[in-house]
């Protein structure tokens, strides 16, 4: 027994050594711009790693294929990478203008597919770019705000239907039923008013992306401050 959980101790070290192994060696290799071996090494590994390790190496993928301008396989990439961690952004060495592009992009796509989700089930637009816990809350919300509103409203046409019926010889009741009927009417509304504020929050909270920033070529101005032997220069640069 003992041996036995010794070699799958020492076959789990090795697997995970290797999956270490093909990540460093990828951001190796694209830090010294073979993009072509970075793709290769975590094509292959990319099945066998977890989540947190599966984010890292699509975020190469993803640069990589962008580097070498296959802007279909990066956005694809960088697609599951969102799914995986919506609120994925790039650091500063990964910044380059090509890659924030092909990003935004697939931020801009994802957000248009949860967005159609969102319109037929609200939260399942939230669901597909990878936020479970708000869509279930959205999907509870509107689910329990919807059934109280068709309730609420087969409850107002009935109250509805009994202030009709009243006769001459009820006048006297006629607005005792008629404040019945217009309380629920007013219930039944505010109901489907939460309901719509669930169906369309679904909707723009979906459509909502966070574009990544080129900071290389975003306009505006710096200050800038130079000292000098016995003074401070004052520099402020405009980019047009």
């Amino acid at each position: 027994m003992r041996r036995l959980f010794f070699i799958i101790l020492v076959i789990s070290k090795i697997l995970l050594s290797q999956k270490n192994d093909a990540i460093d060696t990828a951001r190796d290799c694209y830090q010294k711009e073979n993009y072509t071996g970075t793709i290769m090494t975590l094509e292959n590994a990319l099945p066998e790693f977890n989540e947190t390790e599966k984010i890292e190496a699509l975020k190469y993928l993803g640069c990589s294929y962008a580097k070498i301008n296959d802007k279909i396989s990066a956005k694809e990439h960088f697609k599951s990478l969102l799914k995986l961690n919506p609120k994925f952004k790039l650091n500063k060495e990964d910044a380059d203008s090509s890659v924030i592009k092909i990003l935004n992009d697939a931020k801009k796509e994802i957000a248009q597919e949860s967005a159609m989700c969102s319109c037929f089930i609200p939260g399942a637009g939230q669901l597909l770019k990878g936020d479970e816990k708000k869509s279930k809350l959205i999907m509870l919300g509107a689910s329990l705000s919807l059934v109280s509103s068709i309730y609420f409203w087969i409850e107002t046409e009935n109250k509805k239907n009994d202030y009709l019926k009243l006769g001459p010889d009820s006048i006297k009741y006629i607005d005792d039923y008629y404040n019945i009927y217009n309380r629920w009417f007013h219930i039944s509304l505010l109901s489907s008013s939460v309901f719509a504020g669930f169906y369309f929050y679904s909707i723009l909270d979906a459509l909502h992306i966070n574009k990544e920033v080129d900071i290389a070529n975003e306009g505006g101005g710096s200050l800038n401050f130079i000292p000098e032997m016995h003074s401070v220069k004052i520099e402020y640069k405009i980019k047009f």
